[in-house]
């Protein structure tokens, strides 16, 4: 006989095996997050390996290269010459890419968040810039006292790849002006470097831009390693931000991102 006021456990057998069902789900997420995380790990220890591990070939190939232009010139004709020259410029591409890919592997290790005045850092920049070919004589504004949190190597990085752009992009431009500053989207800020250079097609470049290797203009007349935009994306991605371009052909680019 039931004692009273004691109840009967009644089961639900489908709410047991909905929650059956949500605990495997979330135990597979879980190896999936991990299995993720394994994948990536390894990625990036392959792109630093390769990364490093080019650079002493590389720079045998370009020393080695110079050596015969400058002390066996005489004994090479027109067209020997010429193959030197190239040879020296590929290996210069690769080194260059194998310095982007080393930058994209470092960002697999830890941030160290602190005050980051990004002002003085644009600022350095483009006075390396200006330095570089003064005959260039473009303008840089620099919006006062931006500041924020964040890793400021990675910010750098950031700032570094988008003014270098900005430049290269203006290289035929009369009158070049390149910006950096910041605005206000809903109070968040919303950070900005703009030039008045070549400029694109955004129709033609929506799914190309921030992807690695992805070039949208003349290699000869403007030469890089398609890395830069790829490496910033993930950057501003991985502190939770976002970012976007505004673009049209002969009149500018426009690189928006936040930061989270």
């Amino acid at each position: 006989m039931k004692e009273k006021g004691s109840r009967m456990s009644i089961e639900d057998p489908v709410q047991s095996h909905a929650e059956s069902e949500i605990r495997g789900t979330d135990e597979e997420l879980k190896r999936c997050s991990r299995d993720l995380d394994a994948v990536r790990s390894e990625l990036d220890a392959f792109l630093y390996a390769v990364s490093h591990d080019l650079g002493a070939p590389l720079r045998a190939i370009q020393g080695f290269s110079r050596l015969l232009l400058e002390q066996y010139s005489a004994s090479l004709d027109e067209r020997g010459q010429d193959y030197l020259v190239r040879i020296q410029a590929a290996s210069r591409k690769i080194d260059q890419m194998a310095g982007d890919l080393l930058h994209m592997s470092r960002l697999a290790k830890g941030v160290k968040i602190e005050d980051v005045d990004l002002s003085r850092i644009a600022r350095e920049i483009a006075g390396s810039l200006e330095k570089s070919a003064p005959e260039r004589g473009v303008k840089f504004i620099v919006a006062e006292n931006i500041r924020t949190a964040g890793d400021e190597h990675l910010l750098t990085l950031v700032l570094k790849n988008l003014l270098d752009n900005a430049w290269k992009f203006t290289y035929k431009t009369a009158g070049a002006v390149i910006e950096f500053g910041v605005g206000q989207d809903g109070g968040e800020p919303v950070y900005f470097v703009r030039d008045n250079g070549i400029g694109f097609d955004m129709t033609h470049a929506a799914n190309r831009l921030f992807r690695p290797f992805q070039k949208l203009h003349d290699k000869l007349l403007y030469p890089g390693s398609g890395i830069g935009l790829a490496t910033v994306n993930r950057v501003i991605r991985r502190s939770g931000g976002e970012i976007w371009a505004e673009s049209e052909k002969g009149k500018g680019t426009t690189i928006f991102f936040t930061l989270g």
